[in-house]
């Protein structure tokens, strides 16, 4: 049996996006990090943010 399934175009890319994300094992390392770092409460936001770590960085 046959079976047709219609997905939108940017869906279709969100998905196969996503499958590569899973199969990488750098980029899971890279997220499993990142999710550290937030939970951590080291993640900045906005633009003051980014000037106070720019300006950090100078010294």
């Amino acid at each position: 049996m046959r079976q047709t399934v219609l997905v939108a175009g940017m869906e279709y890319l969100s998905v196969r996006e996503t499958a590569e994300i899973l199969a990488d094992p750098a980029a899971l390392r890279g997220l499993a990090e990142a999710r550290e770092s937030e939970q951590a409460g080291d993640v900045f936001y906005g633009p003051e943010a980014a000037r106070a770590l720019l300006a950090e960085r100078k010294r």
